[in-house]
């Protein structure tokens, strides 16, 4: 008897560690995949944003659906601020997960970029966007993340629950299998 609940123990503390290892390697795949997407991102805005000596302009055929459609996406979560830190361009839903502070732009300025925040439900992204004239500027995009969030909390709850109902599962199995039977 004794020597199934070790065994049941032993396996519930493995089948726990190989979980925990998978959603580990599932987690940090999915972050890494994020700022991907998120640096391809930033691409397609050095490609769009222009920073002249009269301020920032976006570059694109407004009468061109689809260009004038990646270009609003683009400016969706986004912020631009000179190197003192003073706003130039903020996007409304940037707004709303909050504006970074001028000492903190001038700190990423001086810092290695790029720098990754988790703000809300936001991925952001920031670096420098050099202007026309070599001129540094701040710029931060960011991407909604929420729903890779939730899955990855589902596939969380999941393990959680996982890992008991198969130890106990495999406990009575064990149980079933090695009790002596009479004929």
């Amino acid at each position: 008897m004794k020597r199934r609940i070790v065994s049941a123990a032993v396996f519930a503390v493995v089948l726990s560690a190989v979980f925990a290892g998978m959603y580990g390697l599932v987690a940090r795949f999915a972050i890494e995949q994020q700022k991907q997407v998120l640096d391809a991102r930033w691409a397609a805005v050095k490609g769009y944003l222009r920073i002249q000596k009269y301020g920032p302009d976006w570059f694109y055929d407004p009468y061109d659906p689809e260009e004038a459609r990646i270009a609003n996406n683009l400016q969706h979560v986004y912020f631009l601020a000179d190197s003192d830190g003073r706003a130039l361009e903020i996007s409304d839903r940037y707004r709303d997960i909050g504006v970074p502070k001028p000492g903190q732009v001038r700190a990423e300025l001086q810092g290695t970029l790029p720098v990754y925040h988790r703000k809300d439900s936001m991925l952001l992204r920031a670096g420098i966007m050099r202007a026309s004239d070599g001129r540094p500027y701040y710029l931060s995009i960011g991407r909604d993340i929420s729903a890779e969030q939730r899955l990855l909390s589902r596939l969380r709850i999941l393990l959680i629950v996982a890992v008991p109902l198969l130890a106990i599962s495999s406990f009575a199995l064990t149980g079933w299998v090695s009790q002596p039977r009479t004929a």
